[in-house]
């Protein structure tokens, strides 16, 4: 029996689908190719993906280093697109910037194999990626700062605030002018943060959107106020997302915020009291 074959004999296949037919299709034909390897695996897996897709079910899969997951639920959710105005899209989250930047670039080729076009894809990279104007002019006050006088210069000639545009600052640096607790319209420079303006144009007609996990549960968290409404929703690196959920709901407590709460209460108890007297 064929490879694709066996994997007919283990799917529920509907009278007419095309989505199983075409991702089916698209690996069967990859057997014997020169371009890309054949790995059975990886289409067991987008099937699977198709049969979660057309049902609207929860999956969890643990695949072996090597699989090529990235195709193999690309490939379907992809396909899905393809002449389906009701399809509004799907976000991939996972917990490294390595593997947004990565998935960024398989999209487009993914995108490109399968001839579907004009696809609007985003990169939601969390906020410690981006250089905050007000934190670097509190971090230049201070005159053994003065060496890096030219990175505010960068800002205001070129317009730069990413990450990858300051390759030669340490982490130790970047640390203190990036993008930390974001006051927004409280910030004098609000209008022209670039984390600010991407982040209030994510829900806007974006088909794709790449992101972090912690983003995500923000997204969850706020009624699906972030990046708006999609039909699907892929957690990769998924080992790392209790951790970041926990992280999500963790409140710190320091000295400021116990004074803050004692004032509050002393003022609150003081105000009865006079009422009552």
């Amino acid at each position: 029996m064929k490879t694709n074959e066996i994997w007919k004999s283990n799917h529920i296949i509907l009278q007419e689908d095309p989505l199983y037919d075409d991702v089916d299709a698209f690996f069967s034909k990859l057997q014997g190719s020169k371009i890309l390897e054949y790995r059975e695996g990886q289409h067991t897996m987008a099937l699977d993906i198709v049969d979660t897709i057309r049902d609207k079910q929860i999956l969890l899969i643990e695949a072996e280093v090597g699989i090529g997951k990235s195709y193999a639920y690309l490939i379907p959710l992809i396909y899905s697109m393809k002449d389906n105005d009701k399809f509004k899209g799907f976000i991939i989250a996972t917990s490294t910037i390595a593997l947004q930047e990565q998935l960024l670039k398989d999209v487009e080729k993914v995108s490109s194999m399968l001839g579907i076009e004009n696809i609007e894809v985003t990169l939601a990279k969390g906020k410690n990626n981006y250089l905050c104007r007000s934190r670097l002019e509190e971090f230049l006050v201070n005159s053994e700062n003065k060496k890096y006088q030219y990175i505010l210069d960068e800002v205001i000639k070129n317009n730069l605030y990413d990450r990858n545009d300051f390759d030669g600052i340490s982490e130790r640096v970047w640390k203190s002018i990036n993008v930390k607790n974001c006051n927004v319209y409280n910030c004098p420079y609000y209008k022209d943060c670039k984390f600010v303006l991407k982040r209030e144009n994510y829900d806007k007609d974006k088909q794709i959107i790449i992101t972090n996990q912690a983003q995500l549960i923000q997204h969850l968290k706020l009624d699906q106020s972030i990046f708006g409404e999609t039909d699907m929703i892929i957690i990769d690196e998924a080992h790392n997302l209790e951790n970041n959920v926990r992280e999500a709901y963790r409140s710190t407590i320091d000295k400021r915020k116990i004074e803050g709460t004692m004032y509050h209460l002393y003022g609150s108890v003081a105000s009865i009291y006079e009422d009552f007297i």
